[in-house]
């Protein structure tokens, strides 16, 4: 929820925001077990249901947030009225690359050295960061993570990613379905946007900036 806490702020006074931390991670509960994607949206499912979330309900997710989102969507597309992505994907095509951290990471042999037991994985995406960042802001991601067996989590995500093309049985279904939900808004208008806000593909104003 750290990531959100501008966007909060600017909206928080108009909207109703809820920036939850997923289980394991941030300062949220941690249960000691391995959370797939298909429990991610499970429990986001439950969070919203809990607080009886009614639409419309604007979307706003980042990195491995994008497929946990894709799949809430997908079981309410009548509450949502959009969805902002950011740095996300729901797949890996045969033709690119894996990010360099995370193909590292992702080794068998090195994956809860390099995410769990130490920092390596942590402190290597913070120093992907542009522009840097402040001291203040890198600790306070860091916080929540000060011994192994609270980054068991960060393990966990780097593990479930459906990098193969043949994911396994249980990302595999939830994953299929979020991919639909992505084809789906795919054929909708779309504005896709770099880093720095400089559109892609197009005239900025031709198509709809959130992905319905």
């Amino acid at each position: 929820s750290y990531t959100f806490r501008s966007l909060v702020a600017g909206l928080g006074d108009r909207w109703r925001v809820l920036a939850p931390d997923h289980l394991g991670m941030g300062f949220s509960e941690r249960t000691g077990r391995m959370h797939r994607l298909a429990d991610r949206i499970d429990e986001l499912d439950a969070l919203t249901a809990t607080l009886e979330v009614e639409g419309p309900v604007l979307l706003v997710a980042h990195d491995w947030g994008g497929p946990i989102a894709l799949g809430w969507s997908q079981r309410h597309p009548d509450l949502v009225s959009g969805v902002v992505l950011l740095n996300t994907a729901v797949s890996q095509p045969d033709a690119t690359r894996v990010p360099p951290l995370i193909a590292t990471a992702r080794s068998g042999r090195l994956l809860r050295t390099v995410t769990q037991r130490t920092r390596a994985f942590l402190d290597g995406t913070l120093r992907l960061a542009h522009p840097t960042l402040p001291k203040e802001v890198a600790a306070a991601y860091r916080a929540p993570y000060r011994s192994a067996s609270r980054r068991q989590a960060i393990a966990d995500f780097v593990a479930d990613i459906p990098l193969e093309t043949a994911v396994t049985a249980d990302v595999g279904e939830a994953a299929v379905g979020v991919r639909a939900r992505a084809a789906a808004a795919a054929a909708r208008e779309v504005l896709v946007m770099d880093a720095d806000e400089r559109p892609i593909g197009g005239n900025p104003f031709d198509g709809i900036a959130l992905v319905v």
